[in-house]
């Protein structure tokens, strides 16, 4: 169930981003457990986040 959502997930940030669908990991980048751990947080979120939001200029 993640995968297929996180595929969509992708489909949407490319519609609504114009960025390539290849900006954003390819599989889902964390395990069910972890996407379910209220504690979890990503220690490195810039292996998983490519690109930084500034609000005022979009992705960087």
């Amino acid at each position: 169930m993640l995968p297929a959502a996180y595929h969509r997930a992708i489909e949407d940030a490319h519609d609504k981003t114009n960025l390539p669908a290849s900006t954003f990991p390819e599989q889902y980048p964390w395990s069910f457990q972890q996407a379910v751990d209220k504690n979890f947080w990503p220690d490195d979120l810039e292996t998983v986040i490519t690109h930084q939001w500034d609000a005022d200029q979009g992705f960087d």
